[in-house]
């Protein structure tokens, strides 16, 4: 079922393009690439709110059944100090929130928007905002599961809280609070909500480059392809990082990728183009 996400895609550039499957084929003869060392760390985000309010626990604890509703109840703890909260799943995760009765300043937040799918298919206006959350989970590991756990309660805060507009800071992108939710409870694996994508073009292609895997312990994908298939670059960008955020490991270099059985793209790591000392998988579309 196509979701809002996927007509979205159909819009970007205002290009046709067609949603496809992806196949990845092992480089005979190599061992697959080294796996990214997992680590315990702190998750971030940063709901942008109109005003300087914390939904009360009945509305994070109804936002939190329809979007997790297979996860089990939601535990709201007293504030510890005024402007906290604190909330627990009880099928694990957990997410500490602190309310800032201010702007992220700089207009770091609304600039950060042009990197959501949702911006560059023209549906999304970012507007500036009078206050914010940060919601701050500990991870046990860099897993996409776990990560997913902390996003769907983000979400459910973000809805609660009637924010505008989710602030994912290790992505570099803003999305609209609709959008955000939409995604969060959709997918297993939200990598769109994880990652903006930054777009560059020379010539007749363009590239499409994810900012956001180095959350995972992975290396960011870059793809290529011509100007006119750009939304059909954009859709498989995504498709990828699904499926390399869920299986926790990259491409290895060498190796080959299709969107059929008969297509074998070779990928190629290289220097990423905007983080030094770091390495993209890198795409050539013919």
């Amino acid at each position: 079922m196509r979701s809002r996400f996927a007509r979205l895609l159909s819009l970007l550039l205002a290009l046709s393009g067609c949603a496809s499957t992806s196949e990845v084929q092992p480089k005979q003869g190599l061992p697959p690439a080294p796996r990214a060392e997992e680590a315990a760390g702190v998750h971030l985000a940063f709901i942008l709110l109109d005003a300087p309010t914390l939904p009360s626990a009945d509305r994070v604890q109804a936002a939190w059944r329809r979007i997790s509703p297979e996860a089990g109840p939601l535990t709201v703890g007293a504030p510890k100090q005024e402007g906290a909260l604190e909330l627990r799943a009880s099928g694990g995760g957990g997410v500490v929130l602190a309310l800032i009765p201010a702007p992220i300043p700089g207009g770091e937040a609304e600039a950060a928007s042009q990197r959501s799918i949702a911006y560059l298919a023209g549906a999304f206006e970012p507007s500036s905002h009078q206050a914010h959350l940060v919601a701050a989970g500990t991870a046990e590991d860099r897993s996409a599961q776990a990560l997913a756990r902390f996003t769907r309660l983000v979400a459910a805060v973000a809805e609660a809280s009637e924010a505008t507009a989710v602030y994912w800071g290790e992505g570099q992108v803003t999305h609209p609070l609709a959008f955000f939710v939409e995604v969060a409870r959709e997918q297993a694996v939200p990598a769109v909500l994880w990652n903006g994508v930054s777009i560059a073009r020379d010539g007749d292609r363009v590239s499409l480059l994810s900012l956001g895997m180095a959350q995972l312990g992975l290396r960011d994908l870059e793809i290529t392809a011509p100007v006119s298939r750009s939304v059909e670059a954009m859709e498989w960008l995504f498709h990828l990082l699904g499926y390399v955020a869920g299986r926790g490991e990259d491409i290895p270099d060498g190796d080959t990728v299709g969107r059929s059985a008969n297509e074998r793209i070779r990928v190629q790591h290289r220097v990423h183009p905007v983080e030094a000392g770091s390495q993209v998988v890198h795409i050539a579309m013919p």
